[in-house]
């Protein structure tokens, strides 16, 4: 699959099509639709050779560990393979109404939701190493990375962490999946994946869904390793937006250019804001997409 692929029911030939029943809407508690989760564990339970770590980025609730830890332990061929799993388990208020209104009563800000997590993760604890903390503190020191699945990065500094810190270890035919890819909110994903262009193929989008996979191309230099919002030109931001435009199927058009405009909100460009909003207007915000489009729009716009 090549670019504007998108990855289908049997997603890229891992025969997931009758794992999505395994994760209906509201059977794991999280923001990961029922197409990613299946996604995950189809790739752990049939992609994965047992070479190499698995890592989960920004695993929250356990709506991404869970799957590739079920999987794990459905391949004969893991070799006791755990996830990797990292968190800062840190509750915030709005993460109440992503899940259920019960634990925003039972949490407030500042409380860890560790347990919450152990407790939901339970059955498959001994296919799971937890890593809790602030992941700009961390380092990764386990070897090569067959999967990273990145659900973490919603800041420029959490993103060059994991440039600094991950991507190194993913080397060739390792799978990185930005979660957060075809999302109006981090737009710095989208530079990233540009400035690393050739060391990546796209392999597709995941349907109904944010997530974009993409594979490593070699084992060489990583690229580049430390990234900020000063180290891209306007030009660059002109290119990489037409090169995630390029790799996403037509109905994610409208959410990539709601980010480009975030982009260039914070950059202080507000013709191009409004240029690029005209766009997005045009296009209009179909269907699952449409929700972090409206949230972008309100900020945008309400401050202004």
């Amino acid at each position: 699959m090549h670019g504007h692929d998108r990855i289908d029911v049997s997603f890229a030939g891992l025969g997931a099509a009758d794992d999505v029943a395994r994760y209906p809407f509201g059977r794991l508690l999280g923001m990961l639709t029922p197409n990613e989760q299946a996604y995950l564990y189809a790739w752990a339970a049939r992609a994965y050779d047992g070479r190499g770590a698995v890592v989960d980025l920004g695993c929250w609730l356990g709506t991404s560990t869970i799957p590739l830890a079920e999987g794990l332990a459905a391949n004969p061929r893991a070799n006791g393979a755990v996830v990797d799993a990292y968190d800062q388990f840190v509750w915030e208020s709005w993460m109440a109404s992503a899940t259920i209104p019960s634990l925003g009563d039972r949490y407030r800000d500042g409380d860890s939701f560790l347990p919450e997590y152990r407790e939901r993760t339970a059955p498959y604890a001994g296919r799971i190493r937890v890593h809790a903390g602030d992941l700009n503190g961390e380092h990764w020191r386990g070897g090569p990375i067959a999967l990273l699945f990145n659900d973490v990065s919603k800041s420029w500094s959490l993103a060059a962490t994991v440039l600094r810190e991950f991507w190194p270890a993913a080397g060739a035919g390792a799978l990185i999946v930005e979660q957060d890819f075809v999302h109006a909110y981090c737009y710095w994903l989208h530079l990233i994946a540009w400035a690393m262009r050739d060391r990546l193929e796209p392999v597709g989008v995941v349907p109904q869904a944010a997530s974009f996979v993409f594979r490593r191309k070699e084992d060489a230099a990583s690229g580049i390793t430390s990234v900020g919002p000063g180290d891209f030109s306007a030009a660059d931001v002109d290119a990489a937006y037409d090169y995630a435009l390029s790799i996403v199927p037509p109905d994610g058009a409208s959410t990539l250019l709601a980010a480009k405009a975030r982009c260039l909100f914070e950059r202080g460009d507000r013709a191009g804001v409004d240029a690029t909003w005209s766009e997005v207007l045009r296009l209009g915000a179909p269907g699952y997409y449409a929700y972090n489009i409206a949230m972008v729009e309100r900020e945008i716009f309400t401050s202004r």
